[in-house]
């Protein structure tokens, strides 16, 4: 099968246009890095790259029991909060 393309849900503050991961408390790093960039030159497919908690709220509305809501709220509590 042909690969359409690859998302990336990263724990990191992320621009989303650009595809830029900007700094990362969890992973104690700072930026900003080029990530879809290098991704989509390895791959030469379509590349997104956002936030996990975001990619993980796109997945449950399209994928999971959301599916078709026309509206939805996604909370994740973890050992941040």
């Amino acid at each position: 099968p042909k690969l359409v393309g690859i998302g990336i849900g990263v724990p990191a503050v992320v621009n989303s246009e650009t595809m830029e991961v900007i700094s990362s408390n969890p992973l104690n790093w700072s930026g900003p890095a080029p990530f879809g960039a290098i991704v989509k030159e390895q791959v030469r497919s379509p590349v997104l790259v956002t936030q996990r908690v975001m990619a993980a709220a796109w997945a449950e509305h399209t994928f999971g029991n959301a599916r078709g809501a026309d509206s939805m709220v996604f909370a994740r509590f973890g050992s941040g909060v």
